[in-house]
């Protein structure tokens, strides 16, 4: 094995540890994920049911097009959805996305590493800040979510481009950006914000004015150009309806914004979401080391706003962490640059009187640093139920994960006998038969060409079928906990669709927990 120089002068095998750091990440979360999927627990099922769906289709050549939800490339812009859709040939299953995930995660070592080693002019410092980020409990909430891999791939990309602009490498910083909002076009404000950031920090005019023509022209072409292709109607666009809720007189985002101007600052200097920000992000409370380097939090700016704004619509807790994703990185970026100016502050009021002395602060903290971020797993690091919408006066089958407070609980990865028997219902169904179905089982069926959510409208980005057009029904009769959707009604909804179904539908299989209909011959 090649032997690789470190910047202090010795020799030894960081890069390659951090590799195998990297793979057993990887799989570790990547098997969690799939034993999650297994017993049918996801934060937010449709979510990750159009994400498969997307990418499913864009690996046979239908590029971007799903069947469930109301926008074409779920509710962001993920242009970056192409690039992944080749790989995901090789098996066109969820196991592949969760996979993409946590392998984009863990990649976002890389650039900490290099990162790291040109703030304290040693590899194996950088070596334990990257791995530290490996073990951090805020990554590993985003790896807990697991229904999106444009959040994770946005996470790394936007690591790379302050790579780059902490290099002053131009050409790098223009492609990662760029990478970074063809993830998730509303990172177009964050990059915007690197020209904030090179103005406090006085770095040349290039880096003051690029960025912002970069990020804001980024998304006034996606606003004005792609927007209008990608949604339903330019007047319930997902930033009117998250800030505003319905907009049923049609008035556009500006005239909302004027007529609403007065809530809308009431909105973004509210205490109390602001003080469940901040308590998620010095979670544990001994985390405090980016208070020392707070410019770097300029770039979380348009990512709190986004909170502020739409807090009524996401409650903020650990749980809802890949609602501001970017965040995570920004938080870990402050915690190593505090790191670095606590002794740099030490030194410069001759408390440190050498180099050397230094050096040992920084192992010092760097170290106790990474402890804090292994010991933030344990206990209480998941709060559920979600945003106050489980309401006690519903009955729900299942109460295994409400009850649950860490998310390594072994409720979250064990299946009882509700689930394998609707795996049992699920293995029925044909794969290239059309199939409507409830939130909770979205993902499980959405490796194929039409899938729905049954119950809702017929959608606008389809044309051939809704709840009864399709070939399978197959719904949970009991009432569930579905993530941040809060509760599905199950009983309701199937007494009241039921009279309908059984004039079009024969009942295949019904049991105590589940029923699984079949157009009837005639109307196939």
């Amino acid at each position: 094995m090649a032997r690789v120089k470190s910047v202090n002068g010795s020799f030894h095998y960081s890069v390659f540890m951090l590799v195998f750091f990297i793979a057993a990440y990887t799989g570790f979360f990547s098997y969690l994920s799939v034993l999650k999927y297994k017993a049918f627990f996801s934060l937010a099922g449709d979510d990750l049911a159009i994400s498969n769906n997307i990418l499913w289709h864009s690996a046979k050549g239908n590029f971007f097009y799903q069947s469930i939800g109301e926008h074409l490339l779920d509710f962001h812009a993920g242009f970056f959805y192409f690039f992944l859709s080749a790989a995901y040939r090789l098996y066109p299953h969820i196991p592949t996305l969760f996979v993409f995930e946590h392998f984009a995660l863990a990649l976002g070592s890389i650039p900490l590493y290099h990162i790291g080693k040109k703030l304290f002019n040693s590899r194996r410092i950088a070596f334990v800040s990257a791995v530290a980020y490996l073990f951090s409990n805020h990554l590993h909430q985003l790896s807990f979510a697991d229904q999106n891999p444009m959040v994770a791939f946005s996470v790394t990309f936007f690591l790379c481009a302050f790579y780059f602009f902490y290099k002053r490498n131009l050409a790098g910083f223009v492609i990662f950006a760029l990478l970074t909002m063809a993830c998730r076009e509303d990172a177009a404000f964050t990059i915007a914000a690197f020209s904030l950031y090179a103005f406090l920090k006085r770095t040349d005019l290039r880096w003051k004015v690029i960025p912002g023509l970069l990020g804001g022209g980024y998304f006034l072409v996606f606003w004005h150009f792609l927007s209008p292709f990608l949604n339903y109607s330019p007047h319930n666009h997902p930033y009117i309806w998250n800030f505003f809720g319905e907009n049923q007189n049609k008035y556009t985002l500006s005239q909302l914004v004027l007529n609403n101007f007065t809530h809308f600052i009431q909105r973004i200097i509210r205490i109390d979401s602001f003080r469940t920000i901040v308590n998620f992000f010095i979670h544990p409370v001994y985390c405090v080391f980016f208070l020392f380097s707070p410019l770097i939090f300029v770039l979380s700016l348009p990512t709190l706003l986004a909170i502020q704004l739409s807090a009524q619509k996401y409650f903020v807790s650990l749980e809802s962490v890949h609602h501001f994703a970017l965040g995570v990185p920004v938080f870990f970026l402050a915690s190593l640059s505090g790191i670095y100016n606590i002794a740099a502050l030490l030194q410069k009021n001759g408390i440190l009187r050498s180099h050397s002395a230094k050096n040992k602060m920084l192992w010092l903290l760097v170290i106790l640093f990474s402890l804090f971020q292994v010991s933030s797993n344990f206990g209480r690091n998941i709060r559920l139920p979600y945003g106050g919408l489980y309401r006690e006066d519903l009955d729900i089958a299942d109460h295994r994960f409400v009850a649950a407070k860490n998310m390594y609980d072994p409720v979250f990865y064990r299946q009882d006998e509700h689930d394998k028997k609707a795996w049992d219902l699920i293995t029925m169904i044909p794969t290239e038969a059309s199939v409507s179905t409830s939130k909770t089982y979205l993902a499980a069926l959405s490796s194929r060409d039409k899938i729905f959510y049954f119950g809702t409208k017929r959608e606008s980005n389809d044309s051939e079928g809704h709840d009864f057009d399709v070939d399978y029904i197959f719904l949970n009769k009991n009432n569930d906990y579905s993530g941040f959707g809060g509760i599905e009604i199950g009983h309701s909804v199937v007494a009241q669709k039921m009279p309908i179904l059984r004039q079009r539908y024969t009942v295949v299989q019904e049991t105590l927990g589940f029923i699984l209909l079949r157009k009837q011959q005639r109307e196939l």
